[in-house]
Order: C-alpha cells, then structure tokens, then sequence
C-alpha cells in the first residue's frame, strides 16, 4: 500500500512520530503540499492522511486508487465527504485527540477577556503603569469571576470536559 502524508509540518512539530506508518506499507511524507502538487502527489498513492490540506472531489477523480483518507484533525470541512463516500473512499478523523487543549484554551479566551491581559501588556509596554500617579495601576475595567455563572453552550466532549475543569 502506497501511503503519503501531505501537511506533516502542520503536525510533526507537536510531537507526532510518523514512523509507525511504515508498518503498513511504502510512506512518502511532504512537509507541506502546494494545490497545484497535490494530484501529482497523490498519484498511485492508495491513502492519504492530511491535516489542512483539501481533498476535493476533483483530487479524488484524478487519483482513482485512493481508498482511504485520514485527517490529524477533528473535522472534515477540507474533504469532500459526499464524493468519497460515493465512491468508496474511506473518510476518518480523530475526534477526540484535541478535547483537553480545547477545554484549556476555553479558560485560556475566558481569563483573556475577564483580565484584559493583551490590553493591559499593551498599555505597560507603552510605559502607561511607569506613569501611573499611583502604583495601583487599573486604567482598564477588569471582571472578577468570583460569584459569575458560566454557561456552556453545546455539551459534548469538549463542553463537558471545561465544565469538569
């Protein structure tokens, strides 16, 4: 089997070792694949595993050994899951590699705005806190979560996993 990872930039640098690919057959590995490479790429390959990268009914038509399609990601909106699946191909992802990062990063926005990081590292970066008149330097409203309700919109992994944290 004939197998081509095409975006392994967009993942390999976060830890991720392709080489376990290897035990299912010949592996070519592109840092990243430009549109107009990405049929020449796929040509003869048997599967494709992607990250950014589109497939599209087009790419499918024009590598017709293409079996299987496989994203680093959560989601399909760079596939073109009606032709695949029109046409025997094999669509999947990893839809729960990314829960606690997501989760995370929900707290991550949410201090953000309550605290006003960005806006207050602006503010000091352009000396307003060593011309303050005052040490107490809140030239910025901030909001303290202390007593606040957070609803979570939408409950699955994700959802459920901030409101664990």
């Amino acid at each position: 089997m004939r197998i081509v990872v095409a975006d392994a930039a967009t993942v390999v640098g976060n830890g991720i070792d392709l080489e376990f690919l290897k035990e299912f057959g010949e592996v070519t590995v592109y840092d990243l694949t430009p549109e107009d490479q990405l049929i020449p790429r796929l040509q003869g390959a048997d599967a494709v595993i992607v990250n950014k990268t589109r497939i599209t009914a087009e790419v499918m038509a024009a590598c017709p050994r293409l079996k299987y399609v496989g994203l680093f990601a959560t989601g399909f909106n760079n596939i073109d899951v009606a032709y695949a699946a029109a046409h025997g191909v094999t669509v999947c992802n990893v839809p729960g590699y990314s829960t606690e990062a997501v989760a995370q990063h929900t707290f991550a926005l949410l201090l953000g705005i309550t605290d006003r990081v960005h806006e207050y590292n602006e503010t000091v970066a352009q000396g307003d806190w060593v011309r303050s008149r005052t040490f107490s330097y809140f030239n910025i409203p901030l909001m303290e979560l202390c007593g606040k309700t957070i609803g979570i919109v939408g409950y699955g992994a994700i959802g459920r996993r901030a409101g664990d944290m």
